[in-house]
């Protein structure tokens, strides 16, 4: 017994390439179906690519103010990279540990604005050929900043001055726009390996796991309100779990958003 596909109206002419009009073509069964299947999708997707745009700060983002922030907060933590240096130096031995640790936070605000600097700074396109070389050439820097941190805890506050001159120089190549010579051949130590940028992967599990909880708030039979400050809650705790310490980074970055 053969099958017989059931007939869609319109469908021979659109096989066939065969309109009699525009107008036709227009009011086509199949035509309009596509349409309205297209039309679906960029109304379920845009608004989410747009608002995710907007607060991460990437190009067309709705928010100026967020998009200057992004784009200098490699700067930002570069400078305060710099000040952190210079208190350890000037801290008692009674101050240290603080001054240490407050240099760890810093350096790894540094590595996350260095590692994105290809995404922030809108000097190259989204599929731009540069990109790859770009980023390889950050992980290598954040690879030897890495080392240069590492030294402090060998040598005292001998390191400092390496670690910080390194810091301005990146902070100065980076002024200059100059992405793929943060440092020069000469700065890099021998066999260096480059880091991984985990933050794409990041980004994508904590938005998955925040609207996974945002579904099954949803489902649960609570207070008019309440839910809201849940899912916000649900929020932040995920992103302490995927960014530890450096979480104050992103809630400074809502609090950007929000206008605080």
């Amino acid at each position: 017994m053969g099958f017989t596909p059931a007939a869609i109206q319109g469908w021979d002419t659109v096989q066939s390439g065969h309109f009699r009009s525009l107008t036709e073509t227009i009011t086509s069964p199949v035509v309009r179906a596509i349409a309205g299947a297209a039309a679906w999708t960029a109304i379920q997707w845009i608004p989410p690519v747009i608002a995710y745009r907007t607060a991460m700060g990437q190009r067309g983002s709705l928010s100026k103010k967020m998009r200057t922030f992004r784009r200098y907060s490699a700067l930002d933590g570069l400078a305060h990279a710099v000040t952190a240096c210079a208190k350890v130096k000037r801290a008692s031995l009674a101050r240290r540990p603080d001054a240490m640790r407050e240099l760890s936070k810093q350096m790894s605000r540094v590595e996350d604005g260095i590692l994105s600097l290809h995404r922030y700074s809108d000097q190259l396109p989204v599929r731009s050929h540069r990109k790859r070389a770009v980023k390889k050439h950050a992980q290598l820097v954040v690879s030897q900043l890495r080392k240069a941190e590492t030294r402090v805890d060998k040598e005292g506050d001998i390191a400092l001055t390496p670690l910080a001159c390194l810091l301005m120089k990146i902070s100065n190549r980076s002024i200059e726009g100059r992405m793929g010579a943060l440092l020069d051949e000469e700065d890099f130590d021998t066999e260096l390996i480059p880091v991984r940028d985990w933050e794409p992967l990041r980004l994508a599990v904590s938005a998955v796991l925040v609207a996974g909880c945002a579904i099954g708030v949803g489902l649960l039979s609570l207070p008019n309100g309440i839910d809201t400050y849940v899912i916000g809650g649900c929020g932040v705790a995920i992103l302490a779990i995927l960014y530890g310490r450096r979480v104050h980074g992103l809630l400074g970055v809502l609090n950007t958003i929000r206008g605080v």
